[in-house]
């Protein structure tokens, strides 16, 4: 029976028992990539991983908050702090905006490999409804380190 606590299972032989739904337990396989098969994918994740890098590059930094120097009256510190809660509720903004789409471009090549390699599909649907292993950056790198490293098969071929 698959372990279905764990999200992600690396199996000795390189495929991957991916959980596609925690509460029925429902889990894919993927077999191990032939080598055209992991050069798309490891160009679709080097792609998603310079997307993300450049909305991460344009997100603005998080505002701080103003420190109240000794002497300064009450309206000009409410002044100040009016203007980094205002900074600070965009920079919220932004930053939402940015882990949505962040989790778009992720979840999009974690479709593209169970599309490719799995014997059971990811649910249709949003972003928002995959498992949470298919956002995640650490699950990419688990699988291709996985497909370069596992030992090779002893079946003689």
């Amino acid at each position: 029976m698959p372990d279905t606590d764990m999200p992600v299972t690396l199996l000795p032989d390189g495929r991957v028992r991916l959980a596609l739904d925690g509460k029925t337990g429902a889990t894919t396989t993927l077999r191990r990539p032939r080598v055209g098969e992991l050069r798309v994918l490891h160009e679709a994740l080097e792609q998603t991983n310079d997307e993300v890098r450049d909305l991460l590059h344009a997100h603005p930094e998080k505002p701080v908050p103003p420190v109240r120097p000794p002497g300064q009256d009450d309206a000009e510190y409410a002044d100040a702090y009016s203007a980094y809660a205002e900074a600070r509720d965009e920079w919220r903004n932004i930053d939402r905006k940015a882990t949505i789409e962040l989790d778009e471009r992720r979840g999009a090549w974690s479709r593209q490999v169970v599309e490719m390699l799995g014997d059971k599909p990811l649910p249709a649907g949003p972003v928002a409804d995959l498992p949470t292993w298919a956002v995640d950056t650490r699950t990419a790198v688990a699988l291709v380190n996985h497909w370069q490293n596992v030992p090779l098969d002893h079946g003689g071929r």
